[in-house]
């Protein structure tokens, strides 16, 4: 997910990486797939 969001040029803060610590595989798929459609980060 980091890679992605290098990719995208998201910056990824220690909140985002506590955050991704605490989300399970079909919210990581979430995620994923939104950063590729939105190339953001949500909220």
């Amino acid at each position: 997910m980091v890679d992605l969001c290098e990719v995208l040029a998201i910056e990824v803060t220690e909140e985002r990486l506590a955050q991704l610590v605490r989300l399970d595989v079909v919210a990581l798929r979430a995620l994923r797939a939104r950063l590729k459609s939105t190339g953001s980060w949500p909220g």
